[in-house]
């Protein structure tokens, strides 16, 4: 099997890799409380590929009423240095100008696919099944629209990949915007830690999973019949890893808003966090489709009810985004790869 640098270098076009192991975005010293705290004023647009590359993994990015979150985390997937991507955003009934500032957004992913779609069924989930159907490209990832992605996050999803061919799912690490230095770092360690005791568990949720197409199509992909709960990011997992290992890296990460920061009335207990974490994997599917299904079943925690139960606050994240991918801790700035750039290779 080749080493990551190897795949890295060769997944940005020959540049000198980075070894993602070794990457610690908490260097860095950065200001705390808000986003915008920790945002220069200004930096440069990625420049764009003047032949796209064909796409090798498919975003497909959900919203609702995002608007002041959408239109930045378009911006940081514009910066992305590996150009090999094609987006989906799904509108789920929005009322705001999410449509309308996201298709703005979007006019600087001029050598990217993008697609819009609409689901005008309520739920995260529905939006999730139409934006997922019919993907061609051998990997997938889900995103939010309240969360930023580094230049490198594209080129990492499909280094790791490539670095490990067993692998059912490659998993980000969320760090809340929130965060100052010290606490980014533990929850990196701490995220590293779960993943070592507890390897096929998911310790990340949808705004940072990306798949093997193959795996997500032969677990079964989202679907309300098979679970239409709150957690449906964590119970596609336990179904996609039947089809392989999952891979966590500490310098495989993005940053999310801090509206997920207190979520306790939609999500599980301590007791059941604890009971996934220690439970052995062939007792997953009993957990899922039985504990939990009848606890989540009393506390009426459906998919559908997400919206009405844990509401969101109005504001957006303010600052520029694109001053925020060019910071230290995410590496060097983005540069748009050669066109002849080619798919790595293991060995």
């Amino acid at each position: 099997m080749a080493s990551l640098d190897g795949v890295l270098g060769a997944a940005r076009g020959g540049e000198p890799a980075m070894h993602t192991s070794s990457l610690d975005p908490c260097q860095q010293s950065l200001p705390r409380n808000r986003l915008a705290d920790f945002l220069p004023q200004s930096a440069a647009v990625a420049p764009k590929a003047a032949i796209a590359p064909p796409p090798l993994i498919t975003l497909v990015l959900p919203f609702f009423n995002e608007a002041g979150y959408i239109e930045r985390t378009i911006a940081s997937l514009a910066r992305q240095n590996d150009r090999r991507f094609a987006l989906r955003l799904v509108d789920n009934a929005s009322t705001d100008d999410s449509v309308a500032r996201a298709e703005a957004a979007c006019a600087q992913l001029v050598d990217v696919e993008v697609r819009f779609m609409s689901e005008a069924t309520p739920g995260k989930i529905h939006a999730l099944v139409t934006g997922l159907a019919d993907i061609e490209t051998p990997f997938l990832a889900t995103l939010d629209a309240d969360t930023l992605y580094p230049p490198e996050y594209i080129g990492t999803c499909i280094a790791l990949f490539h670095a490990n061919p067993g692998a059912a799912a490659v998993m980000a690490i969320g760090l809340c915007c929130t965060l100052g230095p010290a606490a980014r770092r533990r929850a990196i360690w701490l995220t590293r830690l779960r993943s070592t005791l507890f390897r096929s568990k998911c310790h990340s949720g949808a705004y940072a999973q990306s798949f093997r197409t193959a795996a997500y199509k032969g677990a079964g992909g989202y679907d309300l019949s098979l679970w239409d709960y709150v957690l449906e990011d964590h119970e596609i997992v336990h179904r996609i890893s039947r089809f392989g290992h999952l891979v966590y890296d500490t310098g495989h990460s993005c940053t999310t808003s801090d509206r997920r920061t207190d979520r306790t009335t939609v999500s599980w207990s301590v007791g059941e966090r604890l009971l996934y974490a220690v439970i052995p994997i062939s007792m997953m599917h009993w957990y899922f489709d039985v504990f939990l299904r009848n606890r989540f079943q009393r506390r009426e925690l459906f998919n559908l009810n997400l919206r009405t139960l844990a509401p969101r606050p109005a504001h957006g994240m303010e600052g520029d985004v694109a001053a925020f991918c060019t910071t230290p801790q995410y590496g060097k700035p983005a540069s748009a790869p050669s066109p002849n750039t080619t798919e790595p290779t293991t060995h």
